[in-house]
């Protein structure tokens, strides 16, 4: 876990290399290339004098924003200064002894838990299965573990589950009590994503809790929005632990905007299936790269040259 570190930190680049940000270009993020609408710009400048007062703490509009958007009760509704600090509270509370990882995935998952000293259970993806995970062996695994963890779509493989393969695992750990995190911050980039989601097992398992980001679709990581979904004891839990006035002014007013921003969505979906397609033919050309199929907006690679590893490559570019 150590090794790894975030994109998007154009802050170290620029000061490393003597550039200034706006001269890089920036792959390393998986963020919406289409970036922020002026309309959104426009609302912010707009409403900059209220700055000086408080935001809301309780983030009423924003929840029923969300709450519109995806058919779920505000009550069973969480914002978060992103989805990265919404881990961070739900490992907290569980104070798990056990967490079960299938790997290579978000390395917060990981980091997040270790204030609380557990024993890691660590699930390996094979190349040769395209990274799919054996669903039977997680569902054996969980039956040790406190808290299970898992992007889908996964960060970095892209790997994909479908909404009974998750309603399976769910039900499994279920019936050994464990709390089981299922990560969609890419999810609104996939192609008929609804296959996907477990947004429709919230009501009857309170042993499932569905994180969403904002900042990664809609382009602004920089204002920090997330929010997750659960049963509405553990919102009322996770809320006690969570910073009065965790969501600033201005990522409550453009969330509650994007979250009604059809034609934004609509054209972001056209441009991510055209040109992820476009970008995976490209990078196969390459004689010592091996992409992977993408199901989402980023691909991973294998880098099959002897002399070459990620960390130069990163480097040379």
């Amino acid at each position: 876990m150590k090794s790894f570190g975030h994109g998007g930190n154009l802050f170290e680049i620029s000061k490393k290399y003597n550039l200034k940000k706006d001269d890089i270009l920036d792959y390393s993020s998986n963020i919406n290339p289409l970036g922020l609408p002026q309309d959104i710009k426009e609302l912010i400048a707009k409403n900059i004098g209220n700055i000086i007062h408080y935001p809301d703490p309780e983030n009423i509009s924003l929840k029923k924003a969300i709450s519109k958007r995806i058919n779920i009760n505000t009550e069973n509704i969480l914002p978060g200064n992103g989805s990265s600090e919404l881990i961070f509270l739900i490992t907290r509370i569980v104070n798990p002894d056990n967490v079960l990882l299938p790997i290579p995935s978000y390395s917060e998952y990981e980091r997040s838990s270790n204030s609380a000293n557990p024993n890691f259970i660590y699930v390996k993806a094979k190349e040769e299965n395209n990274f799919k995970h054996n669903i039977d062996l997680l569902a054996k695994k969980c039956m040790n573990s406190d808290l299970f963890f898992l992007g889908n779509p996964n960060n970095p493989t892209g790997a994909l589950f479908a909404k009974d393969k998750i309603e399976y695992l769910v039900k499994k750990c279920k019936n050994n009590n464990t709390l089981i995190i299922i990560d969609e911050a890419f999810i609104d980039f996939v192609e008929n994503y609804k296959k996907y989601t477990a947004l429709a097992l919230i009501a009857k398992n309170k042993n499932l809790i569905i994180l969403r980001s904002l900042t990664k679709f809609f382009a602004m990581p920089g204002l920090r929005l997330g929010y997750l979904i659960g049963d509405k004891e553990i919102i009322l839990k996770l809320r006690s632990f969570q910073p009065t006035w965790a969501i600033n002014y201005f990522a409550q007013l453009a969330g509650q905007r994007f979250l009604s921003s059809r034609d934004y969505i609509n054209e972001t979906r056209k441009f991510i299936k055209e040109e992820k397609n476009n970008f995976y033919s490209r990078l196969k050309q390459i004689s010592w790269l091996q992409p992977f199929i993408p199901n989402a907006n980023f691909i991973l690679c294998k880098i099959i040259k002897n002399n070459l590893n990620s960390k130069k490559l990163k480097e040379i570019l």
